[in-house]
């Protein structure tokens, strides 16, 4: 009878003993099946500058934070704050060269950036013609000096303006262009045989005589010399 008993606690304890690694092996295959679930706190911090370090403990915080971003074509952060890099885009506008002055060019962006590029040199003054005037029309009108050195009635810098009279004034009367030309002209002649140049010279012509008695001037005035008489009665002029 003793031995009966003993048999049936034995084998109520191997019952017991399967049981127990029964129900931990279906909690084990139970655990293996079921999706791991985890909690993952992103703790977002602001870079420090560059050069600076700091002891301050990270704190939680609830309140939303600002991922930084990144370039498009790399890692680097980018700060939101600061407008994308420009790239400048330049109209040129070139000022050409004038007879004083030198051309440039002004490059100006969009951004209204701008600088300066030096051009041609300055032209200078031109006068082709000798008109005093620059052919560019530059407005400069006193090219070149209007004088006649030489008093050839023509300017020295060559715009064909006649300068000075040519003639010769009543004051002297000398036949020579009084502006100093040197050219006669006229002739000193005495076609009426007065004794004076008919073009009003101090000249004098001929002497004033009678060498031949005629009573008239040798040289042709029409003066009568003497009086033709016959004081004598000799038949014969007593001038001679």
């Amino acid at each position: 009878m003793k031995s009966t008993n003993l048999l049936s606690i034995i084998f109520c304890l191997v019952l017991l003993i399967n049981a127990f690694i029964i129900c931990v092996w279906f909690t084990s295959v139970a655990n293996e099946n079921e999706p791991a679930t985890s909690v993952t706190t992103l703790d977002v911090t602001s870079p420090e500058p560059e050069g600076t370090s700091s002891s301050k403990p990270e704190e939680t915080t609830s309140e939303p934070t600002t991922e930084p971003v990144t370039n498009p074509t790399g890692s680097n952060p980018v700060d939101p704050d600061q407008p994308e890099p420009h790239e400048h885009s330049y109209k040129a506008v070139v000022t050409p060269a004038t007879c004083e002055a030198a051309g440039y060019t002004t490059y100006t962006c969009s951004c209204s950036h701008s600088y300066t590029k030096d051009g041609e040199a300055a032209l200078g003054h031109v006068d082709t013609n000798f008109d005093h005037n620059c052919d560019r029309n530059c407005g400069k009108t006193d090219m070149g000096t209007h004088a006649d050195a030489n008093n050839d009635h023509s300017c020295d810098y060559g715009c064909n303006v006649a300068i000075g009279t040519h003639a010769d004034s009543n004051e002297d009367t000398d036949h020579v262009c009084d502006y100093g030309c040197g050219a006669v002209l006229e002739d000193c002649v005495d076609a009426d045989k007065d004794h004076a140049c008919d073009n009003g010279c101090d000249k004098a012509f001929g002497t004033c005589e009678d060498t031949d008695k005629d009573h008239d001037c040798d040289y042709g005035c029409n003066k009568v010399f003497g009086d033709c008489v016959d004081a004598d009665t000799d038949h014969d002029c007593d001038y001679g």
